[in-house]
């Protein structure tokens, strides 16, 4: 992880978000179980310019695990605090809640959003130093900090042999975890899943 700047929104961008979130309430008022996954994947399509300058803008690596799209998978917008929980459903288009991710890192991180001593868990790549939270010894992540260790058990990836090993998925002992939160992930079909070369 390194430090993202996402920059102002591009132009327009306050108009088509305010917009598409008038949509989204009168979806929910219409259909009051449509959830904010279904609805974003019914909508992504008209957000797709501005999909494609915040991969610019980030260089069109993940913000967590700093893997290239084409190397990992289909980029996806990543929503820090994530959309599947309904008090964050009012962020859902708004720019700073927007990063761009791999498909590796969004699955496992999915809807969690824990909280230590009531900041986020999770590091923010737009607004903390991730050097201040992480250390290296060769390909090896570790903790200097408990957001740290709580972002690195969320989303971090390690990569060993060109294959993609996420943190999540792996025991203390070195094999993959056989979690909870690991087999939810693993049937997981997220809903803003991409199906081309764009970000989603």
């Amino acid at each position: 992880m390194i430090r993202v700047n996402r920059g102002q929104p591009p132009d327009g961008f306050n108009v088509r978000s305010t917009a598409l979130r008038r949509k989204f309430l009168a979806a929910r008022r219409h259909d009051p179980d449509i959830s904010a996954s279904k609805f974003w994947a019914s909508v992504r399509h008209s957000l797709r310019a501005d999909a494609n300058e915040l991969s610019r803008r980030c260089y069109h690596k993940c913000a967590y695990c700093e893997s290239h799209m084409r190397h990992v998978s289909y980029p996806h917008i990543e929503h820090y605090r994530p959309k599947g929980q309904r008090r964050f459903e009012r962020l859902m288009f708004v720019w700073d809640n927007w990063l761009l991710s791999c498909g590796v890192c969004n699955d496992e991180k999915w809807t969690e959003f824990p909280q230590i001593n009531g900041q986020p868990a999770l590091l923010d790549p737009a607004v903390d130093v991730p050097e201040q939270h992480f250390g290296f010894r060769r390909n090896i992540i570790f903790e200097l900090s408990d957001r740290g260790k709580a972002t690195i058990q969320l989303v971090c990836s390690i990569r060993r042999d060109d294959k993609t090993v996420s943190c999540g998925d792996m025991s203390e002992t070195g094999k993959p975890s056989d979690s909870p939160r690991t087999r939810r992930g693993r049937r997981h079909k997220a809903e803003n899943c991409h199906t081309g070369g764009e970000p989603s």
